[in-house]
């Protein structure tokens, strides 16, 4: 099977690495419930740096569409593209239930960003629903984490 990046099959590269990244969005929540107590704070805390930095890079495929060219919304989507940087910045200096359901939000802002921009920028349909379902488990994790 021929996997292009511009068909409707997903782009291999995207779809393992995108659903490996899912990893510690999983595991980090199941260690935090079968682990003792002592471990419980590092391991969500290492979960809220792993959103942060995620959100960091999602928000960044926004910039990603404006400097390959031709983009209708230059300045809109530059803008938006560092809003996740600077809260991801920040949110780990938050108490850590506060940090993950910030982050949690913050993922599904950005997937909602990327189905705004589709309707103006070409992006191949493969990646709208591959985003969707990392942006569901890893949203869905940090949340259920934060009611650990």
């Amino acid at each position: 099977m021929n996997i292009s990046s511009h068909g409707r099959q997903p782009y291999a590269p995207a779809l393992a690495l995108g659903l490996g990244g899912l990893t510690p969005f999983v595991l980090l929540p199941l260690l935090v419930m079968v682990l003792d107590e002592g471990h419980q704070a590092f391991l969500l805390h290492a979960l809220v740096l792993y959103g942060a930095v995620i959100c960091t890079f999602v928000g960044a495929l926004q910039w990603g569409y404006a400097v390959r060219g031709g983009s209708q919304q230059p300045w809109l989507q530059c803008g938006w593209s560092i809003v996740p940087a600077l809260i991801s910045w920040i949110v780990p200096l938050l108490a850590v239930v506060t940090a993950l359901r910030i982050l949690a939000c913050l993922l599904v802002a950005c997937y909602i960003a990327d189905r705004i921009i589709e309707k103006t920028e070409p992006v191949p349909e493969w990646f709208i629903r591959l985003r969707g379902i990392l942006t569901i488990v890893g949203s869905g994790s940090l949340l259920a984490a934060s009611f650990i």
